[in-house]
């Protein structure tokens, strides 16, 4: 079974989140760089790969080298996922870049804006005639969250020994170590992105009193400046003002949206059944979740409030999935303790990926759960889903979902 990543230091082993969330882990680090020692990441025994300690802000991270992560084991966190499996393939090589300190990424959308510009669509890459291109020039709000869910190994699950049952807490934190060796702009992510969880309520003030003091000028249209929080929602609340209260988990304040932005993410939202979902929280019996990510602002009158918004329904166990039968087979695979990975789309709403990856057999199995039949243009996806799968090893494949009949696994391999 995979274990917690452990990174060697002066001959002695230590596990990463020891190292990186702890007083004394960080004290190990900060002496490790201060004497230019060296570190090696321990997923491969017979294979040492270096890595190095990088500050940022007040703490210290892990970094690996540049162009190194394919040569970790498949089941370290150091490791990527592989770009072609995912939307990832769809951005040019400045779009997602890795750099010495971590990533170098352009976003698709503005962090500054003038009173009355208009909304930033959020669409990317966009040619003469308003089309996406190809290769996507930046990352849109959905393009960032996917790739931090990714790179945080969120949208995977290595056995129930290994990863327990996942909390939001737990969540934020890897995401916020992906932030802390991300920079747009030259700017770090980590400051540039809210991320409300237990133990960093007194940063996320300081991040929410900063919007404040550069609230709109209408005066003068001066440009202010915005921040991407993402949070898990928990609950909604109607306003006679022609708004919907958010509240999400571990802040006590609301943050608003406008009704007409409000419906625009919920269209947006993959999630056939997303209404329903809405409609349940926060007792949601099937154990839902949604992961929002958006630009947020500080009005006037004092109000946080959300000028966009997209929204990412998750298992209990935060693992991303496009409908409720993804969502049955993702328990099911958890229950029964298999490894399998959820590919992500990306800013690509269109792109033909398998809807998991069961990674515990030899070779890798895609995995695909067919939920609609009748309509000709999931038809035409589902047949050359299939087509490309012939000539690949095959597929597994679970047919009219509706019926409860999960098909068996093939046994693990390891």
């Amino acid at each position: 079974m995979p274990k917690v990543q452990e990174v060697i230091i002066k001959r002695k082993s230590y596990k990463v989140p020891y190292l990186l969330d702890t007083e004394e882990g960080q004290q190990i680090l900060q002496s490790a760089k201060s004497a230019q020692q060296n570190i090696y990441c321990d997923c491969l025994p017979e294979k040492l790969l270096q890595l190095y300690v990088r500050k940022c802000g007040n703490g210290y991270v892990l970094a690996r080298f540049p162009n190194t992560g394919p040569q970790h084991k498949s089941d370290c966190d150091d490791c990527p996922t592989d770009p072609t499996l995912s939307g990832a393939r769809h951005y040019d090589s400045g779009a997602i870049k890795e750099t010495e300190d971590g990533y170098s990424i352009r976003l698709g959308v503005s962090l500054r804006r003038k009173e009355r510009a208009s909304d930033d669509s959020g669409l990317i890459g966009t040619g003469r005639d308003g089309k996406p291109k190809i290769k996507y020039a930046k990352l849109g709000l959905f393009g960032l969250l996917h790739f931090l869910w990714t790179n945080s190994k969120l949208n995977t699950w290595r056995g129930t020994s290994f990863e327990s049952n996942r909390k939001w807490n737990d969540v934020a934190i890897r995401i916020n170590k992906q932030l802390k060796i991300m920079t747009s702009k030259a700017k770090e992510m980590s400051g540039l992105v809210v991320l409300p969880r237990t133990s960093n309520s007194l940063s996320v003030n300081q991040q929410l009193i900063e919007i404040k003091q550069k609230k709109r000028r209408i005066e003068t249209q001066q440009a202010i400046e915005l921040r991407i929080l993402i949070g898990h929602l928990i609950r909604l609340k109607a306003s006679q003002y022609e708004s919907v209260g958010i509240t999400i988990e571990d802040r006590n304040e609301t943050f608003w949206i406008g009704n007409a932005e409000w419906a625009q993410a919920v269209n947006a939202c993959p999630y056939p059944s997303i209404n329903r979902v809405i409609r349940e929280l926060p007792n949601n019996k099937q154990m839902e979740r949604v992961v929002i990510i958006g630009r947020i602002e500080h009005t006037e009158k004092g109000n946080l409030k959300f000028i966009d918004l997209r929204l990412m329904v998750t298992t209990k166990n935060f693992i991303p999935v496009d409908s409720s039968y993804e969502k049955q087979l993702s328990d099911h695979l958890v229950e029964n303790e298999r490894k399998f990975e959820k590919p992500l789309t990306y800013d690509k709403e269109d792109g033909v990926f398998p809807d998991f990856l069961l990674t515990d057999v030899e070779p890798i199995l895609p995995m695909e759960v067919w939920g609609m039949t009748g309509n000709p243009k999931y038809d035409a996806r589902k047949k050359t889903k299939q087509e490309n799968y012939a000539g690949k090893g095959g597929v597994w494949e679970w047919d009219h979902p509706e019926l409860d009949n999960i098909p068996p696994l093939p046994q693990a391999d390891f």
